[in-house]
């Protein structure tokens, strides 16, 4: 399943199974990617959802967003996931993404391999987050004119409601579009 096709099914799992109708703000779709970057399954979702719903029904409150239960979601994942290995506390998950990552670094698509260069050279280890951006920014500018890109985003903004399509939003639809077309992994991972 691709990033648009998570967020959507995560959307219709929520109004399906909780009735929860709600916008999502360009916060809330970066969260969404980033469970389906990390490969979150929706059965997780599922459960963090009802164990929120049970808690904040108990307390008379009502679940409003996303927001309500990103922690949770966090957590379950973790637990189902994550087994602590080696001295330094690293687990799988953070070592896998640290091979992901400075692979993909040491032999970049050709496409792309000057951006890489230019904006992770000297970088020894984990990339800062200014490295991270001004990648991600190289990349948003490269690209700026790409007609498949434009024509994915012109689809993808037909789907949202009006006061959604924002720039912002906008921006980040299309910087995900290039990180899956150049399967670009997690940047982050040790920040």
């Amino acid at each position: 399943m691709n990033a648009h096709g998570y967020v959507i099914a995560v959307i219709q799992l929520l109004q399906r199974e909780f009735n929860l109708y709600s916008v999502i703000t360009p916060k809330e779709f970066d969260v969404l990617y980033r469970w389906w970057e990390k490969g979150i399954p929706l059965n997780i979702i599922q459960e963090s959802v009802a164990n929120v719903m049970m808690r904040r029904q108990k307390a008379g409150k009502e679940l409003t967003g996303i927001q309500n239960f990103v922690h949770t979601v966090r957590k379950i994942f973790s637990s189902h996931q994550e087994k602590t290995i080696g001295k330094d506390g690293r687990t799988e998950n953070e070592l896998s993404g640290e091979k992901v990552r400075n692979d993909f670094l040491n032999n970049p698509p050709a496409d792309i391999a000057d951006l890489v260069e230019k904006c992770f050279s000297g970088a020894e280890g984990t990339p800062g987050k200014e490295q991270i951006e001004l990648f991600f920014q190289a990349m948003t500018d490269r690209f700026a004119e790409d007609e498949e890109l434009r024509r994915r985003t012109v689809l993808f903004a037909q789907h949202l409601a009006p006061a959604l399509r924002t720039e912002t939003l906008l921006s980040r639809y299309r910087l995900n579009l290039l990180i899956s077309r150049y399967n670009i992994p997690d940047m982050d991972v040790g920040i």
